[in-house]
């Protein structure tokens, strides 16, 4: 099942963070499960943002978290996403494509025009981009990206 995170959600999502974070391309950047509480009671109380959760058994596996923002050049709002996560073992679910479908909903009922959810955590095998496809969205740009102290 999905549902709004809380704020007894959050040992798990820092949990679930350090698994991201070790999966991810970010792995060499620390991370700081303070700032990881602040970043979700920060979510948590904004209705600007959104965050959800995988749920099974009363244990969170999987967690999405985005947000409404403008455009430079326009009024108008897009929902963009801060980051997705399901911990390998429910990969294969449907908990994944829960969370994706429900924030497409929550950015078409916020108003947005546009819904984009990117992928740059470089995790190895991930089928994410195809899941996208599969859901209706488009491939567009590229990322690049480089460290800036060598």
């Amino acid at each position: 099942m999905i549902r709004p995170a809380n704020e007894r959600d959050i040992a798990q999502l820092i949990n679930l963070g350090h698994m991201m974070h070790e999966e991810s391309r970010h792995y060499w950047r620390a991370l700081d499960d303070d700032a990881v509480e602040t970043f979700v009671l920060t979510m948590l109380n904004s209705s600007n943002m959104f965050l959800w959760v995988a749920e099974r058994e009363g244990r969170v596996t999987g967690f999405f978290a985005g947000l409404l923002a403008g455009v430079w050049y326009s009024t108008a709002r897009l929902a963009q996403d801060v980051c997705l996560y399901v911990e390998p073992a429910s990969r294969g679910s449907l908990d994944g494509v829960r969370l994706i479908n429900r924030f497409i909903e929550w950015g078409r009922e916020h108003g947005a025009d546009e819904i984009i959810i990117e992928n740059d955590a470089a995790v190895p095998n991930s089928p994410i981009g195809m899941v996208l496809t599969r859901m209706g969205m488009d491939r567009v740009g590229e990322i690049y990206s480089m460290r800036a102290r060598k």
